[in-house]
């Protein structure tokens, strides 16, 4: 089976200092310090940082979608059926 350079990438990143040579027939794979990986930003450090502040965001915007709904002049029945 081929592989396609255009979405290769080293699975586990090594430290930002460190380069890595790896070759996929006798071409160079690109070498990243983050990606997405089932919803969560991986980094090459390790630390979980930018990962937390994702999260949080999308959070913020999650309730910011329902803020008028849960503000607004529904009847309170209604609101907690929703």
């Amino acid at each position: 089976m081929p592989a396609n350079l255009a979405t290769c990438s080293p699975g586990r990143l090594p430290p930002p200092f460190m380069k890595l040579k790896i070759l996929v027939e006798g071409q160079r794979v690109e070498q990243i310090t983050q990606f997405k990986y089932l919803g969560s930003i991986i980094s090459s450090d390790g630390y979980c940082e930018k990962d937390i502040r994702s999260r949080i965001v999308m959070g913020k915007q999650a309730f910011g979608n329902k803020k008028r709904l849960l503000t607004g002049n529904m009847n309170l029945d209604l609101k907690k059926i929703l």
